[in-house]
């Protein structure tokens, strides 16, 4: 019998750049475990039919690095983007990364990334001091110390610390 592993290769996988060394962790484990990391719906994929629907309130960063409340007229999940409409009534396109949903129906917290309420140790919802958007600890990329849990400490997500390094008028090059 042919052995899965030595006709894999890294490229054909779905699978994040962040994951593919469990990928090789769970895959010297054998054939059985090798099945779970190659099919195209793996548990690293996010289903973006359930992510993202036409008429629903999201927030949406726009380039200023601002979130600001838009409501989704279509989806194209083939370029993973979504045409908002904002308040003041302008359209445009927004990757998926920018967009974030609102919290669930019930008030609950839940982690932007895995859409998960559940909140225990080791792995707590960190709520973002700047955008209010909840990760997991071990979700987040890097994943988040145990030290921020404290009432105390302030902490803020990746993408607002970017936002808040972006320079205006964003990079610029000088070329020959």
């Amino acid at each position: 019998m042919n052995n899965p592993l030595n006709e894999f290769r890294p490229e054909s996988l779905c699978l994040l750049k962040e994951t593919q060394e469990d990928y090789w962790r769970y895959a010297r484990k054998g054939p059985r475990d090798f099945s779970v990391y190659t099919e195209k719906s793996s548990i690293y994929e996010t289903p973006t039919k359930e992510k993202f629907r036409e008429a629903t309130d999201v927030l949406v960063r726009w380039t200023d690095g601002l979130l600001y409340l838009a409501n989704i007229i279509q989806v194209e999940d083939e370029y993973s983007r979504c045409a908002v409409k904002f308040e003041d009534g302008s359209q445009f396109w927004a990757l998926y990364k920018d967009i974030y949903k609102g919290p669930p129906p019930e008030g609950e917290i839940a982690c932007t990334v895995c859409d998960s309420g559940s909140s225990q140790p080791p792995d707590e919802i960190v709520i973002c001091d700047k955008c209010s958007v909840g990760y997991h600890q071990l979700c987040h990329i890097p994943k988040i110390d145990s030290s921020v849990l404290k009432p105390e400490v302030s902490w803020s997500c990746r993408k607002c610390i970017f936002a808040s390094t972006a320079k205006k008028g964003g990079a610029s090059r000088k070329g020959t």
